[in-house]
């Protein structure tokens, strides 16, 4: 009997590891994207950072190590991609490197992981070292501290105005027309 309790227990405390590290959205250093894209059935090659993927049947297969110098840019810069006003933005290492995921699927195409009408998105994001970023209460901007590690990480935005990290598992992928 002692032995299934403690069995039961390190089941537990696995499963809550588990569940911790897909929800605070440190993806570690191979980032790996699949699934559904809304409204394509075909073929489509995707592309981002210099890496190709396939969306095979309307199922997106995109895989990314390390992004390689050339798409790696200062972290102030790379994170205004996922910030547009960045007043008030702090980062713990502002020698860090970055890079943000736009996966293009061409012809002025891209697809992303969030709600139709972009109230919900979700950003992959690549920091050459562990870093955060933080920022107060700024311009209808709620504040948030982001502990990135080194590697990908998945930042959750929310109606532009909250950003935590992390994916939630309700979202899908979605075909976006570029202006």
């Amino acid at each position: 009997m002692k032995k299934l309790v403690v069995v039961m227990l390190l089941l537990t405390v696995l499963v809550i590891i588990a569940w911790s590290q897909s929800v605070n959205g440190n993806l570690g250093e191979t980032l790996n994207l699949r699934g559904p894209v809304d409204g394509l059935t075909g073929n489509r090659e995707v592309r981002s950072l210099g890496i190709s993927g396939l969306i095979v049947g309307g199922q997106l297969n995109y895989t990314i190590d390390t992004p390689s110098d050339e798409h790696l840019h200062p972290i102030e810069d790379a994170f205004s991609y996922v910030l547009w006003q960045s007043e008030g933005t702090r980062f713990s290492d502002t020698t860090a490197r970055a890079a943000g995921l736009y996966l293009s699927i061409g012809s002025g195409a891209s697809i992303f992981r969030g709600t139709p009408d972009f109230g919900i998105l979700v950003y992959y994001f690549y920091v050459d070292r562990d870093v955060t970023i933080n920022r107060g209460h700024v311009q209808g901007v709620n504040a948030f501290n982001l502990p990135l590690k080194k590697g990908w990480n998945a930042i959750l935005r929310i109606d532009f105005t909250t950003y935590s990290l992390g994916d939630r598992e309700d979202l899908s992928w979605s075909i976006s027309q570029d202006m």
